[in-house]
């Protein structure tokens, strides 16, 4: 296993260090990332990563970044095994940045590891500041933060913050009784912690995102449910759903013209850093990659035409599996959020990408008609990456056997 097996927003982190920081940490990662797959406990890992330091605090920086970049339960534990004992603010805050982008993803966080500092409880008197919400970015398994921010008002908590899955529901939640200061620095410390950015929103529009992901599952004893439910009828009633604004009054009216450049532009979107990983793992690709590997390798004479028709036929078999209408619509969802969120980040542009593609996803279209740009890409990049890593592994042992013969000869 190299790192061509990594996952892919881990792989694409070490491809952007400095060559001789990744020389010193990619053994490292692809050990850990191995031990992982291998299901070994978290003391055969911790021990792993003891036994091969990579040296200076910027290089354990960066071990700590790819490493949080790969989804695993044990992780937490693992980090703040190897990396909690740490002295150097930078490794100590990208430590709290490591567990933000992992409990964003679904893994779960022990409380301790995440509790905030807050100020003395102190109920202030009542404000007649509206409350705020806040969002972050959608990862690829569809779960993103949302937080609530209320002036105390007959409420006996100032932040309530949810990890919202809009296939899973309410993954997790809490209430924070801490002053208005207290918010404040805990809302600076996430912003600085996170992936991507948090960024402010109406408040019945962040509510609203909350209902949702908890009617998936209403009936689920999951912990955020559970903290949900316990404020749910006051927060509901502090913030109408009905007041809420809908993603069509939130993002602007596109003219056919504009939609169908903005269209053909969403396949780049796979480019930046807040979809990197929206991707389909390495497990789910092999069965196709071999299927494709198969035609390029086929002891038959096929002319050109025979081997693009049947590379085709095999996409369009792909295509329809990995995309089916439930999957294309929360596709299209996410989409249309992820365009809110990038206005939100002064990134109109990228906005109007990821919204053209996602109403274009709404529509029904013809067989004859090209498919989502967004949703080609979306599949034919990473089996391009992995076809083009298995053709150079390929070409490397090709010549490593050559230069065998040579040597025996």
């Amino acid at each position: 296993m190299g790192e061509d097996l990594l996952p892919r927003s881990a792989a694409r982190f070490l491809a952007s260090l400095p060559a001789e920081i990744r020389e010193v940490i990619s053994p490292v990662a692809v050990k850990v990332h191995e031990a992982l797959l291998s299901q070994a406990d978290r003391h055969h890992i911790i021990e792993l990563l003891a036994a091969n330091p990579v040296g200076e605090p910027p290089v354990e920086l960066a071990l700590l970044e790819v490493l949080a970049r790969m989804t695993h339960p044990l992780l937490p534990e693992v980090l703040q095994a190897h990396f909690g004992g740490s002295t150097n603010k930078s490794l100590k805050k990208a430590l709290r940045k490591a567990y933000h982008r992992l409990k964003t993803e679904g893994v779960k966080i022990p409380a301790e590891l995440l509790k905030p500092e807050t100020a003395p409880m102190l109920l202030p008197p009542v404000s007649p500041e509206p409350g705020r919400g806040y969002v972050s970015r959608i990862e690829g398994n569809g779960s993103r933060m949302v937080i609530l921010q209320l002036p105390w008002e007959r409420m006996t908590f100032y932040l309530f913050l949810a990890i919202c899955n809009d296939s899973e529901g309410l993954k997790d939640a809490y209430l924070l009784q801490i002053s208005k200061k207290g918010a404040k620095k805990y809302l600076e410390d996430t912003r600085r912690n996170m992936p991507g950015e948090l960024v402010e929103v109406p408040a019945s529009y962040a509510l609203k995102l909350i209902e949702n992901a908890y009617q998936l599952q209403p009936d689920v004893s999951e912990e955020g449910g559970a903290a949900y439910k316990k404020v749910r009828s006051q927060l509901l009633k502090r913030l109408p759903l009905e007041e809420a604004p809908d993603l069509t009054e939130l993002l602007p009216e596109l003219d056919v013209d504009e939609a169908a450049q903005y269209l053909r532009e969403a396949g780049e979107l796979l480019k930046e850093e807040d979809f990197w990983n929206w991707n389909f793992s390495s497990e789910e690709l092999t069965p196709w990659l071999e299927k494709i590997v198969a035609i390029d390798e086929s002891p038959l004479i096929l002319s050109p035409e025979q081997r693009i028709s049947r590379m085709a036929r095999v996409m369009e078999e792909a295509h329809q599996e990995f995309f089916p209408f439930e999957k294309t619509r929360l596709l299209s969802q996410r989409l249309l959020e992820m365009a809110y969120y990038l206005d939100h980040t002064g990134r109109p542009h990228l906005a109007r990408q990821a919204q053209a593609a996602g109403e274009d996803l709404l529509r029904e279209r013809t067989i004859l008609e090209q498919k989502n740009p967004f949703l080609a890409n979306l599949l034919m990049r990473p089996l391009k990456e992995m076809y083009d890593a298995a053709k150079e592994s390929q070409a490397q042992q090709s010549q490593e056997r050559q230069g065998l013969i040579i040597t025996d000869a």
